[in-house]
């Protein structure tokens, strides 16, 4: 599946391989603005249209086959590769996660849990913050080794994203949080 999207002067793509990236200030690319009339342009699986004078219009097959082909030819800048592409994919899952027992806890932000989590503190959550700040070591140390392993991983040794993703650390039961509370 290839993607590009070009909007507000930045181009992304996603190729035939699943490699992304994106480039800003960016005219639109001449081999299709030659040929297809857009001021925005979006080509994926479930969307594909342009944008053109504020109107939305249905990218016909011919120019979707251009789009495709487009992007076929394209070559991804220097230093983009699949490896850091998973690893990225792997450290923003494990944010993800976080983030949400963050919220789930009842807690707005990492600052207020670390301020929470001091010694000093006699906040009445204190324990949940620091059960929490716990758990979030525990993860980012094996996006660490799952990182390592992918680095040591040549491109086409690579695993599909979602294989990386089942490595990390399952979030425990919310009791887990409140064990002292």
């Amino acid at each position: 599946m290839t993607v590009l999207i070009y909007e507000n002067d930045y181009l992304f793509i996603e190729n035939q391989e699943g490699l992304r990236w994106r480039w800003g200030a960016q005219e639109a690319p001449k081999e299709l603005s030659e040929k297809i009339q857009f001021q925005q342009l979006y080509c994926r699986q479930d969307v594909q249209f342009r944008v053109l004078n504020g109107e939305k219009i249905a990218l016909n097959p011919d120019e979707i086959r251009l789009i495709h082909s487009y992007v076929r030819e394209l070559r991804p800048p220097e230093g983009v590769t699949m490896q850091k592409q998973h690893q990225q994919d792997v450290y923003e899952k494990a944010d993800e996660i976080i983030s949400d027992v963050c919220r789930e806890l009842g807690f707005q932000s990492m600052s207020e849990i670390l301020v929470i989590s001091r010694p000093e503190s006699k906040n009445l959550k204190k324990d949940i913050a620091v059960k929490y700040l716990e758990f979030v070591d525990y993860m980012f140390n094996n996006v660490y080794k799952i990182q390592d392993n992918i680095k040591q991983t040549t491109d086409d040794g690579l695993m599909p994203i979602v294989e990386y993703w089942k490595q990390l650390p399952k979030v425990p039961p919310m009791s887990y949080f409140y064990a002292n509370h």
